[in-house]
């Protein structure tokens, strides 16, 4: 009878520790959850930073469009490109 008892100790003991290393250590415990979280928010500030980005170079892109022309923007990117500059005009290059 005590050597059940030391037994079933044993393998609720064994049982309880093995549960507990595999919800802090396993591929899908607690340490991976905190990495995965921090990586998704990080990932979605740089998501929202692209998108943003993203809207401000289409918005130029529009502006440059036979439609609605935007003569300052299509003059500012042909002197960005072409290199060229008015007499008495100072350039200043990103």
């Amino acid at each position: 009878m005590r050597f059940k008892n030391i037994f079933l100790t044993a393998l609720l003991l064994f049982l309880f520790v093995y549960l507990a290393w595999q919800l802090v250590f396993s591929n899908k415990g607690m340490i991976s959850l905190f990495r995965f979280s921090s990586k998704k928010e990080r990932l979605v500030r740089e998501n929202k930073r692209l998108n943003t980005e993203k809207e401000a170079i289409e918005k130029k892109v529009s502006r440059m469009k036979g439609q609605s022309l935007d003569i300052d923007t299509l003059d500012e990117q042909a002197r960005k490109t072409l290199g060229y500059s008015k007499d008495r005009e100072i350039v200043f290059v990103e």
